[in-house]
């Protein structure tokens, strides 16, 4: 196994283990105390947290996602890992 196929399993377990976090429920905490999953659509999503516990924990949460979907990309290409076509 070269370097760019190790790199690719850990960032590949790296984006899985980031993509478990669920910022929507951290962000309720920090902001709101209420539990999404049990208000509202009882979806974990940002539009969910906008609606039930206001503007500033909805933003953050979109933010503290997309960030979770952009990170193990932008790790990629500054390794310079090889783009899958």
């Amino acid at each position: 196994m070269n370097s760019n196929q190790t790199y690719i399993v850990i960032l590949t377990a790296a984006a899985y283990l980031l993509g478990t976090i669920p910022f929507a429920l951290i962000n309720c905490r920090l902001f709101g105390r209420v539990d999404p999953r049990k208000t509202g659509n009882s979806n974990l999503g940002a539009a969910n947290v906008f609606r039930k516990i206001g503007k500033k924990a909805g933003i953050a949460t979109g933010i503290s996602d997309a960030a979770k979907g952009l990170t193990p990309i932008v790790i990629a290409r500054l390794l310079d890992l090889p783009v899958w076509s």
